[in-house]
């Protein structure tokens, strides 16, 4: 049993330079969206909830308080984020850091990072903005509103019978509570269920752009097919024709990815590499699409004899 003590109350938070971080981490972004001016320079914070316990050897079990000292358990894509390992200090700071715009006067302390591990602690807490610190820290930081949280671990095959016992405590007690590996689940499915309801958005928005530009196109060829006649009979080749639309279908969809590319620029300034390698696959879809439509429109036209006889 590990027992946690959870800090609602004040508002810590970590201040780094956006050189020094990791842009190709999870929290990058989070970091940049709190990024102001500290002490006269550019500053990325980021906000985190204390939490403490007796228990920290259980979590790290090489922890010896006295050769340690002052130590704090990170989740593991935040130290990445930081890029921070295990042994190296970094320093946390209290609320009055964003009100004075200033590390002068405001409540700090020197940690020595233990370890970055995910430790769920509650159904609000899975990692994340989590600081797991020694008693001493945390007292540093002292808050009126807290809520504990006691971890029970079993070993395998005893799950079924504690969640039953803890259940009828709970029950008898007013606490709440929640087995582990059903909220790691909950979360699991609730992410599939996100994913999936991204992609079948994306889906739709692609067919009916797909459709849209299918209409224009056939549209377009339609309405010149006498052209297409006339250039036949005169003995223009069906190739040199199909290479003929293909170059216009080509200037077309470069023109309209080229537009599109100035926004995804702007959208994709400062982000990660990933999110402009989503932008330049859409692009080529673009262009592709372009392409080989009208190639596509005119040979089902020879084919169905809708432009020469």
């Amino acid at each position: 049993m590990q027992d946690y003590e959870i800090n609602y109350d004040r508002g810590i938070f970590l201040c780094e330079e956006r050189k020094k971080l990791n842009a190709d981490s999870g929290n990058y972004e989070s970091m940049l969206a709190m990024e102001q001016e500290i002490d006269g320079k550019k500053q990325c914070l980021y906000n985190l909830v204390l939490a403490t316990t007796d228990h920290i050897k259980a979590l790290v079990p090489s922890y010896d308080e006295e050769r340690d000292g002052p130590v704090a358990i990170m989740e593991a894509e935040l130290a990445k984020t930081l890029n921070l390992e295990a042994g190296d200090m970094f320093t946390i700071y209290d609320e009055q850091l964003i009100i004075n715009g200033s590390k002068n006067g405001c409540k700090s302390a020197c940690v020595k990072l233990l370890d970055a591990q995910n430790i769920i602690l509650s159904e609000n807490h899975i990692g994340g903005n989590l600081l797991i610190v020694d008693r001493g820290t945390a007292g540093l930081f002292p808050g009126a509103l807290y809520r504990q949280v006691v971890n029970v671990w079993t070993e395998e095959g005893g799950e079924a019978i504690a969640a039953s016992s803890l259940e009828r405590i709970s029950d008898t007690n007013g606490y709440s509570f929640h087995n582990a590996g059903q909220q790691i689940q909950k979360y699991v499915d609730s992410d599939h269920c996100q994913k999936v309801m991204h992609w079948f958005f994306i889906i739709i928005l692609a067919v009916i752009g797909l459709l849209v530009c299918f209409n224009t196109v056939f549209t377009n060829l339609l309405n010149r097919r006498n052209d297409f006649k006339i250039m036949y009979k005169i003995g223009i080749r069906k190739k040199e024709m199909y290479w003929m639309v293909m170059k216009e279908g080509l200037c077309q969809g470069g023109m309209a990815a080229g537009v599109t590319a100035i926004v995804q620029a702007v959208l994709s300034a400062g982000r990660q590499e990933p999110f402009f390698r989503i932008f330049a696959v859409t692009d080529t879809g673009v262009v592709t699409a372009w392409v080989l439509f009208p190639v596509f429109i005119l040979w089902y036209m020879f084919h169905k004899k809708m432009a020469v006889s």
